[in-house]
Parts: C-alpha cells; structure tokens; sequence
C-alpha cells in the first residue's frame, strides 16, 4: 500500500472490512438468535407491541402483517397510511427482523424528521427492541436465552452495531448527510411528506442511487399525506416502480384506535381529518384558501351557444338596411 495515495488506502482498507463482515456464519450455528420466519411469530419472542391505551401486549394486527409481508416480497414500498396505527413500530420491527436474515453483513439506514433530535428518538425506539419482554432478553426458537448484551455490540445515540453483523444508522433529512452511503441493504423513510423543505425532491434524490443497482435492496417510504406536493405525492400519484399500500384509520379501529378518540378528532378544527386519518392528500389548514374552491372558481367557462338568439337578429338588421337603401 506504500505507493498508494491516502483516498485509495482508505478505500482499500473499507473494501477488505466490508468483505470480511460479510464472511459471516450461517444463522443456525449458535452465533445468533435462530428466530421465526413469520412476522406474527418473531415479535412474539422479541415481546409483543404495547396497545397505545392499556400498555398491555398487543398482538400484530391483519394490517401489519401485510405491511411486513408487502415490504419483503416488493423490497420497493410506498406506504400511504394513518396516524395512529402502529406503522412506524411495525417498520422498526420489520427492520429489526431482517437484521438477522438478509441484511446480516450490511448497513441499515434510517431517516427521520427534520432535526437529528427526532432522529435519535427513532433509535432510542429501536434499541429498546433488544431488551425483550420484560427487559428479559430473548429466548429463540433453541430455547437459548439472549440478554441486550449478547444481541449489542455498541449503541450511540444514531447508530448501532448489532452483533449479527449489522449498522443501523439514523439520519435527519438533510441531503448532504445522507449522499455516498456504501453498502446499504435498507433504507426506511418515515413521514416522508412532511420534511420541512420547500424542494425536498433532494432528500430523495440524495438516497435514490442506493438502491439502483441492487433490485433487492429494501427501499421504503411511509407517511401520513402533506398535500399535494413533495416527492412522496409524486411518487405516490406517478410513479409505477413502487408497490403501493394504503391503510386509514379504519382499518385500526376498535383494535388500537378507539371510536371516542375518532370522534374527537373529527370535531377538531386543527385536525384536517381526511389527510391525517383518511389518506387523502388535501390542502394543509394554513393555507389561505381552500383547494376546492379556488379549482371552482378558476374553471374554465363552458362556451354557450349564443346563435339562436343572434342569428334572427341579424337577418333582420340586414334587412332593415336594404329596405333602407
């Protein structure tokens, strides 16, 4: 390496780390948790979600489960949903399950809000997921019992190192952060609408390229709507290369959201419902005047035909002139 320049070594030295992380040994050897398949099953031996209400253990829901089965089979995922209904777990738990199958060996990227506070709470989230029910650790499918410590090799507050072979990193969505990231099996995207920026085309386009050249890569979106502009409305309404799902507030209700709790927030003035609980990508409450009706009063007038009234008429001035004349 003497007679290489310092980017070259560094390159060289990053390559030869990444290949021998990826010289990693088979799942059923003992070196890791062997874990179910299904999603149902597998978050049974890490501890169950808490229901938002009761605090009580709360079994994966229908909805969930499609979730967790859209993201691995399409790998490229637009995720239009709900407040309220458990999505952003569920993603951290998907996240968490892949972490010990196909993303072992390589680099899981977050990103989250606008400031890298909001960022760190996601990974706080995350972590807490390696604690088990009870703060007991895990008990795989052997029967062998796993403790924080043997599931975490080191936790900072954006990034952790997993002893499956995986870094998960989290990130605000400020473009230059997320530009030139290697060996990336995994990039989840939340409340993808409502980055704080009047182009946030860039984010996208920063993390894009990850995943252009690797068909398996896992490259997913998820938000509630933000109106009709940004990357995740075009994407949503335009572009086909993404799998779909769409899940309102309905699908959740008297299951983790409460018809109390809805009726609430219809009655709400500062909650515009149809956006935040029903989907749809309306105009943001702050907006001086509503979609709908500046689209009504700027539609183009229907031309009215006008010659039954005006034809009569001038047959007979020109009548009247000759008779004139």
């Amino acid at each position: 390496m003497d007679n290489l320049e310092p980017e070259q070594i560094s390159e060289k030295i990053s390559r030869i780390a990444m290949n021998k992380r990826r010289k990693l040994p088979p799942i059923n050897d003992g070196s890791i948790p062997l874990l179910p398949k299904e999603f149902d099953e597998f978050n049974e031996k890490i501890g169950l979600p808490l229901h938002p209400e009761t605090l009580k253990p709360s079994l994966i829901l229908d909805y969930q489960m499609e979730y967790n089965k859209l993201w691995r089979e399409n790998h490229k995922l637009i995720f239009n949903k709900s407040r309220k209904i458990g999505a952003t777990e569920t993603g951290l738990r998907t996240i968490c399950q892949g972490c010990f199958n196909q993303y072992r060996g390589h680099k899981v990227m977050i990103v989250a809000g606008n400031g890298i506070e909001h960022a760190y709470e996601f990974m706080e989230k995350f972590n807490n997921l390696f604690y088990g029910p009870k703060d007991k650790g895990w008990e795989d499918l052997n029967k062998k019992q796993w403790a924080y410590s043997d599931l975490v090799d080191s936790y900072r507050k954006s990034r952790i190192d997993l002893s499956s072979g995986v870094t998960i990193n989290s990130y605000a969505a400020v473009p230059n952060a997320l530009r030139s990231q290697e060996n990336v099996k995994c990039v989840f995207i939340s409340e993808a609408a409502h980055i704080n920026r009047l182009e946030d085309r860039n984010v996208y386009n920063a993390i894009r390229p990850i995943a252009a050249n690797d068909p398996n890569v896992d490259f997913i979106m998820e938000s509630t709507p933000n109106g009709k502009r940004g990357f995740f409305y075009d994407i949503w309404t335009k572009d086909p290369t993404y799998t779909q799902l769409e899940i309102p507030y309905t699908r959740a209700l008297d299951r983790i959201i409460s018809r109390e709790f809805i009726e609430q927030e219809k009655k709400n003035p500062f909650i515009n419902f149809a956006q935040e609980y029903e989907c749809q990508f309306t105009t943001s409450l702050s907006s001086a005047f509503d979609e709908d009706v500046v689209n009504e009063i700027y539609k183009p007038l229907k031309m009215t035909d006008y010659s039954n009234i005006l034809l009569p008429r001038i047959v007979s001035c020109t009548i009247g002139l000759i008779l004139r004349e």
